[in-house]
């Protein structure tokens, strides 16, 4: 689904589907779920959103006229007044016919298709298409311009992944980095790629040429941030990365990590990058970081852990796995003020690993004067000027960091 000539407004998909805010319980669509589109510079455009063949599916194009906070920067009362003010404009209800299996509908929506006037469903501009041409796949990318920020749908082989790619715009790509970014717990690529989002990462960062951006992820990294999955066995509906169920109560996933390293080989062989990949994760996805360097050892060529947290018992399998079949040089930044994630936590983990690994192995602390909860580390990973009162910015020696890493 895409939309042309809407200009600056931020534009979602609701309707009665599940992934576009259909609440059973209420038995009405949510205009605070849907699907928002991602802004690609000229464009909007959604990731493929799944639905039964050949079914009739109904939608509103909902506009949203404030900003949306990413739930780990807003807490308690100040998120659901935020929440209970925001103000929709609806579009009338549209109802289109999902495609045969194996088919992809793209739909053109233009500004009189969101704004509230009253247009017919017909009206739409459409066009059916073999899923192969519009979904990438291991040995089957999609070029892209240098220079710009796209959103794909990946069919991996241990299943479907919505991601997104940054390449920068170089005149030898083979020279770039490959950093893999995995975010935190509730992202949403869709609203990180997205002007009306406040968020701090890469992705966020990237947009709208901020001259607080690390020139060093602009210029030298082709950024890969894909989609924790949606985990149906969970109550909020929310994923873990390479978990199924909750941490402690959870079971590994391995078709998640299968999907994701088959993912990151299409991307590295697409574009030629020589240099070993990188991996960053922020929260859940520092996690998630953990697991998938200690279970793929030696593809890595260093690992940033922002805010980062491990919630399975014992340390020591992990911190084996992380330091005797490879050198991995890892770096932690972490508010010691931590209420979420606590920094006690990440601190033994580092005491252990420098006993053990063959590589570099830094922690970066600091007080987190800005948040809550101590836990909006991301302001101070990712920008390379300071963003809040009183945070520092390592953006600009983090990215610098990643993209020389693997050489």
């Amino acid at each position: 689904m895409m939309t042309e000539d809407t200009g600056p407004m931020r534009v979602r998909v609701v309707g009665d589907l599940d992934e576009l805010g259909y609440s059973e319980e209420l038995e009405e669509w949510d205009p605070n779920l849907g699907v928002d589109l991602c802004w690609e510079g000229d464009v909007w455009r959604s990731f493929v959103i799944a639905v039964e063949p050949e079914t009739l599916v109904h939608f509103s194009l909902v506009r949203l006229d404030q900003p949306e906070s990413h739930p780990g920067l807003l807490q308690g009362w100040r998120r659901w007044e935020m929440h209970e003010q925001r103000h929709f404009t609806w579009s009338p209800r549209h109802s289109l016919r999902a495609p045969k299996a194996n088919e992809i509908l793209e739909v053109f929506l233009r500004r009189e298709h969101c704004d509230g006037r009253s247009v017919t469903s017909w009206s739409i501009p459409r066009r059916v298409l073999p899923r192969r041409a519009v979904v990438t796949a291991p040995g089957r990318p999609f070029w892209q311009e240098p220079g710009t920020l796209r959103c794909f749908t990946f069919d991996g082989p241990g299943g479907v992944l919505k991601y997104c790619l940054y390449v920068p715009k170089l005149d030898d790509l083979s020279e770039a980095s490959l950093v893999l970014f995995l975010h935190s717990m509730h992202g949403k690529l869709e609203g990180d790629n997205n002007l009306f989002f406040e968020s701090d990462t890469p992705l966020r960062v990237l947009l709208d040429e901020d001259p607080r951006c690390p020139s060093s992820l602009r210029e030298r990294c082709v950024l890969l941030v894909p989609q924790c999955p949606v985990d149906r066995e969970r109550g909020d509906g929310a994923g873990i990365w390479l978990r199924k169920g909750w941490y402690e109560e959870s079971r590994y996933d391995e078709k998640v990590e299968a999907s994701l390293m088959a993912l990151v080989e299409m991307v590295r062989a697409q574009y030629g990058l020589s240099r070993a990949p990188s991996l960053c994760g922020s929260s859940m996805g520092a996690y998630g970081a953990l697991e998938l360097t200690s279970r793929n050892p030696n593809v890595f060529g260093a690992v940033a852990l922002i805010a980062a947290h491990y919630d399975l018992d014992p340390l020591e399998p992990l911190v084996q796995r992380l330091t005797e079949p490879q050198a991995v040089p890892l770096w932690f930044i972490h508010a010691e003020n931590d209420n979420v994630c606590p920094y006690s936590d990440m601190e033994e983990l580092v005491h252990l690993l420098r006993v053990h690994a063959r590589a570099e192995v830094h922690l970066t602390s600091f007080e987190d004067t800005w948040s809550s909860q101590g836990h909006c580390a991301d302001c101070v990973a990712f920008w390379a000027q300071s963003v809040v009162p009183g945070a520092p910015a390592l953006g600009e020696e983090l990215f610098t960091w990643l993209a020389t890493a693997g050489a």
